[in-house]
């Protein structure tokens, strides 16, 4: 009897469905980093601009309208309440509760945290001038010799039509009956399989434009569960990209950076807590620094 291994392909799954388990059989290894080695800063990170400074430390959008008639942040602070509303009602259901249903009357709550970092990025300055910043864009993912769909969040593509940037939340894209409500997901899976399908449509688009295709990609991104991110440097190679495509696991490993904010306040409130608004506020300002050095070292234009 032969003792050769064999691998059975792997069962086709759009992004949404991907789990912990997809990413050990694909030998994706998650390598957390602190914040001085993610962000690579000198262990400092900077100060907010001015034009921050509400929204950072307004303690809730009753504070922001009865202390200052800060109506702006008063918003920003609503759409932040009802994203962590939408999670925490989802993770209700998900265990049989069915908690705090009643006051968002079973609305369909999916793209507000993806409105919320949408407007957040705008404000610190993301959406420069060679780049767009759009929701729930659809990617095919080659797997398993079949074609299936990541659908990231948010997304930032450049001038030339490449993907740079991902955002992924907690909550599925895809549309279900209307007396369902919303289903939790697995976002750090989420969002590696948007970057494998990433890295397939930026060399496609590469080929298209008779340009070289990229034999690795560094594609910067963020999940959030609830209203809490983390962020990843997600390396993306030729190899992955086959193996995914194959529905065999790739010869060789990859790792992925993650770094998981240590944060100072109510851990379970994220960025609803004042003090963990101004410390992921200041982490998402030094994370531009990574967006544009990914850019210029793994997606340059050669």
């Amino acid at each position: 009897m032969s003792n050769t291994a064999t691998h059975t392909p792997f069962t086709p799954k759009n992004a949404s469905e991907w789990t912990q388990s997809d990413l050990s059989s694909y030998n994706i290894t998650l390598i957390d980093q602190d914040r001085t080695a993610f962000f690579d800063l000198g262990g400092r990170l900077p100060g907010l601009p001015m034009s921050l400074d509400a929204l950072a430390d307004t303690a809730d959008r009753e504070a922001a309208v009865d202390v200052d008639d800060d109506y702006e942040t008063e918003k920003y602070l609503h759409i932040l309440e009802l994203a962590w509303g939408a999670s925490r009602n989802a993770e209700s259901r998900g265990d049989g509760q069915g908690r705090g249903q009643g006051r968002w009357r079973g609305a369909r709550l999916e793209s507000v945290m993806t409105t919320f970092v949408e407007r957040l990025l705008l404000k610190l300055g993301y959406d420069t001038e060679r780049s767009l910043l759009l929701h729930g864009v659809g990617l095919p993912l080659a797997i398993a010799g079949t074609e299936r769909l990541t659908r990231p969040s948010l997304s930032m593509w450049d001038a030339d039509e490449l993907v740079t940037l991902l955002v992924q939340t907690d909550l599925s894209p895809s549309p279900l009956s209307p007396g369902s409500g919303s289903e939790k997901i697995d976002p750090e899976a989420a969002l590696i399989a948007s970057a494998i399908s990433s890295f397939q449509y930026n060399n496609r688009t590469r080929v298209a434009s008779q340009s070289t295709p990229f034999s690795t990609i560094v594609l910067p991104g963020v999940a959030f569960t609830g209203t809490t991110p983390t962020f990843y440097r997600i390396a993306v190679t030729e190899a992955l990209s086959k193996a995914v495509e194959s529905g065999q696991p790739p010869e060789e490993g990859v790792e992925v950076q993650r770094y998981v904010p240590e944060l100072p306040g109510e851990k379970s409130e994220g960025m609803l807590d004042a003090q963990n608004r101004h410390l992921l506020l200041q982490e998402f300002l030094a994370f531009t620094v990574c967006v544009e050095v990914n850019k210029e070292e793994t997606m340059a234009y050669v």
